[in-house]
């Protein structure tokens, strides 16, 4: 199973972002589990494991950059 993590403040997009990459995953058969995330404090918070993160750059409080070296 790959761990998928989407973070992003603007719901509209992480929406978007997930219904892409479960569509994506789906034609490959593969089992995902996906997670999100509206903030870069709440996804450090996180403990579980992640494979892959989709990570806004820009966002209100802690952006993704600041996340991305926390």
């Amino acid at each position: 199973m790959i761990r998928i993590a989407i973070c992003d403040d603007e719901k509209h997009m992480s929406d978007h972002i997930r219904s892409f990459v479960s569509d994506f995953f789906r034609k490959k058969n593969r089992e995902i589990s996906l997670r999100m995330f509206s903030s870069g404090e709440e996804l450090l918070s996180y403990n579980g494991q992640i494979d892959i993160l989709f990570l806004d750059i820009q966002m209100k409080g802690m952006d993704g950059m600041e996340t991305e070296g926390g």
